[in-house]
């Protein structure tokens, strides 16, 4: 299993479990602050992960938008690679860290608490539904 960052030509590559990723991958890549990363095993990509650097008001981080790994991949640790990944890249660039959201009812918060992620009182997340 490989995790690298992701190109171009990966996007065709998801399965249509994942399509539904692909206007966001797409809409992202030409963005300068885009990190994305692939999970790649026996030629078959098995999970991804996009996100960006975002500026804050007083420290900058980087902001996951979407993640996944293929439902018969899950739990053997690919997600936690993958952050591991993103890990790396705050490190090396001294942001201040990572943020993201996601539906509180979803089972990847399991995912993200062992990683290290907490529910953050400094930043309220809000929206209004149409």
């Amino acid at each position: 299993m490989v995790i690298r960052e992701m190109k171009a030509l990966d996007i065709p590559n998801m399965q249509m479990e994942q399509r539904h990723c692909y206007t966001l991958f797409t809409g992202f890549f030409e963005h300068k602050k885009f990190i994305s990363y692939v999970t790649i095993d026996q030629d078959c990509l098995v999970g991804a992960l996009s996100a960006h650097e975002k500026i804050r008001w007083n420290n900058d981080e980087v902001f996951i938008e979407e993640m996944f790994v293929i439902p018969n991949r899950q739990s053997p640790g690919i997600g936690t690679k993958i952050l591991g990944e993103v890990q790396k890249y705050v490190q090396h660039k001294r942001l201040a860290g990572i943020t993201l959201a996601t539906n509180k009812y979803a089972p990847v918060l399991r995912l993200y608490e062992k990683n290290g992620f907490i529910i953050c009182e400094h930043v309220q997340f809000m929206g209004k539904e149409m």
